[in-house]
């Protein structure tokens, strides 16, 4: 099992979710339906992603829903460091794994801030594991 405060251990062997916000109902088909999610990135730009409401969600949504809301993204964390002012620095890819999915625009590969990220809820349970700083 990964050591809780080590990030070393845990690239390219688990699943992380990075916060998005969903920003809307797009269409009752596909069944469930399926909504837009945004996600930004450590420079500020807006990455939009269209899936499914269960793979970004926790509760089930609705077109009636109130957006935006909180959702996630699932990603594996590829690489991490500290930008120049100490601020720490997470690749992710969000389409190397089972349920993957590329943004709108066909990328799937970001730089976001290690705060965005969280352990997915079946890695949690699994292995029970944060992420948290690094050393």
């Amino acid at each position: 099992m990964p050591a809780e405060d080590d990030l070393e251990e845990i690239p390219g062997q688990a699943e992380w979710c990075v916060h998005g916000e969903i920003t809307r109902w797009v269409d009752d088909e596909p069944q469930p339906g399926i909504v837009e999610t945004r996600l930004t990135d450590r420079f500020g730009r807006d990455w939009l992603f269209i899936s499914k409401f269960y793979d970004v969600a926790e509760n089930d949504l609705s077109p009636g829903s109130s957006y935006p809301r909180p959702g996630h993204l699932r990603c594996i964390v590829l690489s991490q460091r500290r930008d120049e002012t100490g601020r720490e620095i997470v690749e992710i890819d969000t389409d190397d794994h089972p349920r993957g999915q590329e943004s709108v625009d066909g990328a799937s590969r970001f730089e976001v801030f290690a705060d965005q990220l969280h352990a997915s809820h079946d890695w949690q349970r699994m292995y029970n594991v944060r992420l948290t700083a690094l050393k």
